[in-house]
């Protein structure tokens, strides 16, 4: 079967969350991260760079990783047999010369099937964490972010209409003082527009969405950022297909200008194959070469840029 491993990107763990992101932690936790076939119970993966001097051309078929590479990053992940990840660990090369290893270790707790506490370290020291707590029956009610000294930072409650539909996010700080919320608007249960509001309720910002259907595998969707005056900022552009993965990305500027656009294609199991970005300073080919388990599930990649090994990515499981 496949486990579907709920866990909050370390992103989304950076607690100093603006206006515009604050409402959005707890979809960042229901998101899919990781998802994997059969019942794994942990995981082990490093990523290395080849030496500067080495040129491994796509092409190239007698190469090996020897004591020349740099190891560039590791995680761990802990997973229990519900499919939740408990634990993840990483280390991050931060300084090549001299070896500097950046460590993190984030705890996610359940209770019930719903996780109820995620924990951040940094250097083996607490540095932040999320308390979630539910309605009795149904959906988030709150969180709770607190710092290192287990200090309030700032607390965020939801409101829900009659369907059960996040009407209003308010973000309180540590003295419960309201300091921001959000307003969200539908349209035949779709959602159109966040609404956003400072500390003193003036409206500042509005995030508009729209989507249509293409075709019967292709979907077109899309949002852009305004100012209260109806100023565009910034807004960005997707095509995906049936299963919601993006196949092309575009960012635009305040002038509806496209700043950046990306092209994706997927292999038979939905992993990314290749990846084309096109940019104002950036104009690049990626192509992951993937090689997978008996299980289906991925073992190394070579990630190429323009035809060029850039990272070696290999990963271990262990199954129960």
């Amino acid at each position: 079967m496949i486990l579907a491993l709920r866990f909050i990107c370390l992103l989304l763990l950076t607690l100093s969350a603006s206006a515009q992101d604050f409402d959005e932690i707890p979809m960042g936790i229901a998101k899919n991260n990781y998802q994997f076939n059969g019942n794994v119970q942990s995981v082990i993966q490093h990523t290395y760079a080849p030496a500067k001097d080495a040129l491994i051309y796509m092409g190239d078929k007698k190469w090996e990783r020897d004591a020349g590479w740099t190891k560039m990053e590791t995680k761990e992940l802990v997973i229990d047999s519900s499919g939740h990840v408990l634990q993840l660990k990483a280390a991050v090369l931060v300084d090549s010369k001299k070896a500097g290893i950046s460590n993190s270790k984030t705890q996610m707790h359940y209770a019930k099937e719903k996780l109820v506490a995620i924990v951040q370290w940094q250097e083996e020291k607490r540095i932040d964490s999320i308390r979630l707590h539910y309605k009795r029956v149904g959906p988030l009610d709150n969180y709770t972010v607190y710092n290192h000294k287990h200090k309030i930072q700032y607390k965020v409650t939801y409101a829900y209409d009659r369907n059960g539909r996040v009407i209003t996010v308010r973000k309180k700080d540590e003295s419960n003082y309201p300091v921001a919320m959000v307003k969200y608007k539908y349209s035949q249960n779709k959602l159109i527009e966040k609404q956003y509001f400072n500390r003193d309720f003036i409206h500042t910002d509005s995030r508009r969405y729209s989507d249509s259907k293409v075709s019967d595998s292709l979907y077109n969707s899309s949002f852009v950022l305004m100012d209260n005056t109806g100023k565009i900022k910034t807004g960005m552009t997707f095509v995906k297909d049936k299963d919601g993965a993006i196949l092309e990305q575009s960012t635009l500027n305040s002038e509806r200008q496209v700043t950046d656009y990306r092209k994706y294609q997927y292999d038979s199991r939905k992993e990314m194959a290749e990846a084309s970005i096109f940019s104002t300073t950036l104009q690049q080919n990626i192509v992951n070469k993937i090689s997978y388990d008996e299980q289906g599930n991925w073992t190394r990649k070579e990630v190429y840029h323009d035809d060029i090994l850039f990272n070696l990515v290999e990963r271990s499981l262990i199954y129960r």
